[in-house]
């Protein structure tokens, strides 16, 4: 059996994250990660295209793109993605959940400074 993470939040937090997981299913899986760590989190921002999440926290600012599914994201799909966040002057974060989602292997050497995470089902 999987030994669930205990992260030391507040009983605000864990009431925001479970809400978030039980209404915005997959999207609010992932932003109920970010908002256990002490970020502001809103889905599907109106205001920005190709961004599935925006977390915010003092000066850190990040747009998320979870990728789920078969995919594997090539060049072109990276640069759009940089190419939005660095307009609104927000650091891009690519989320890999699952395990099929891939980054072409050239493509991540090439941009090494985005942040990619992988999260796992079970996590």
């Amino acid at each position: 059996m999987i030994k669930p993470v205990i992260y030391l939040t507040t009983a605000r937090q864990r009431f925001i994250s479970s809400r978030l997981i039980d209404r915005d299913g997959l999207l609010g899986r992932v932003g109920a990660r970010y908002v256990k760590a002490g970020f502001n989190v809103k889905l599907k921002p109106d205001h920005v295209k190709n961004v599935d999440l925006i977390a915010i926290k003092g000066s850190e600012k990040y747009c998320i793109k979870v990728v789920t599914g078969n995919k594997i994201l090539n060049e072109n799909d990276i640069v759009e993605f940089i190419n939005t966040c660095r307009k609104i002057n927000y650091k891009p974060v690519i989320i890999l959940y699952g395990p099929n989602p891939r980054v072409e292997p050239s493509v991540k050497e090439k941009y090494s400074d985005l942040i990619v995470k992988r999260i796992r089902s079970g996590e």
